[in-house]
């Protein structure tokens, strides 16, 4: 069995170093080949994590001369030949020795289940809202808006970020899409989509993978038996007046628009 982890990093050399011990720890680790592409352009964060993986014969540093965006990023560090691909963010650390053989037990025992993420806790044991509905203009709206207004549209906004599911302790969920800070795909399903879309540079690629998943036969689930603890920072956090202050929030309105443009009337027929 060929499984494939890559690892996007922009600036968390420290906690990807602590992420990388607890990938070590993992019961198929000896199966795994890991690609950690290094988009920060940064001295100081290559070397850190030059000095962790010199040795590591199952680790791969890639250093990237750019930015060249989360999801071309992503492809680039990806064996496409793999029997499962598993991307995980920097920040994440597998909580379990079983995470990845779990995964991919749940993921060889249904034919139909193409992509299954998994139960994240923040280092403050906050429950993350990895499991999502596709995004409707409403939902968006509900989340970015001012405290006033947005409880006006509580029903949307929870419905999006699946707060039910997302707080299981137990059991796999279908959902609709699932962040990919960490995802474990069947190398069929990741072959037959050539991988993320490279129409994003960051945000909305998993969406609109799911969606594509999908419509091929394939389900997105998430997996809640286990869980993996991330350090809670959002990116794209903030509401409306960020896009004045945070290029990344920028970068979110821009990729979001793109996925409207794209996929907008198929995500209205593909709601439950």
């Amino acid at each position: 069995m060929k499984i494939h982890i890559s690892i996007v990093d922009f600036f968390k050399a420290p906690r990807l170093i602590e992420s990388l011990k607890a990938l070590e720890q993992q019961s198929l680790f000896e199966y795994c080949q890991v690609t950690v592409f290094d988009n920060s352009v940064d001295e100081d964060n290559f070397v850190r994590l030059s000095e962790y993986t010199k040795n590591k014969k199952n680790i791969v540093l890639v250093r990237s001369s750019f930015n060249q965006g989360y999801t071309k990023a992503t492809n680039l560090s990806v064996d496409f030949s793999a029997d499962f691909v598993i991307l995980l963010n920097p920040d994440l650390i597998l909580s379990s020795e079983n995470c990845i053989k779990q995964s991919i037990e749940i993921l060889q025992g249904r034919d139909d289940l193409g992509l299954l993420g998994i139960k994240q806790i923040d280092d403050h044991g906050n429950v993350e809202l990895v499991a999502r509905t596709y995004p409707s203009l409403k939902s968006q709206f509900a989340r970015r808006a001012p405290s006033l207004i947005s409880r006006m549209y509580t029903a949307e906004r929870h419905s999006y970020e699946c707060t039910e599911v997302n707080s299981q302790v137990s059991g796999v969920h279908i959902v609709d899409w699932v962040q990919s800070s960490f995802w474990v795909v069947k190398g069929e399903l990741w072959r037959n989509l050539n991988g993320v879309c490279e129409d994003f540079f960051l945000f909305m690629s998993e969406a609109e993978f799911s969606l594509r998943a999908k419509s091929i036969g394939y389900l997105t689930a998430i997996n809640c038996n286990t869980h993996a603890i991330s350090d809670g920072v959002r990116a794209s956090a903030g509401g409306l007046k960020a896009i004045f202050k945070s290029r990344a929030f920028r970068s979110h309105v821009c990729d979001m628009t793109i996925y409207y443009l794209k996929n907008l009337s198929t995500s209205k027929r593909t709601l439950p």
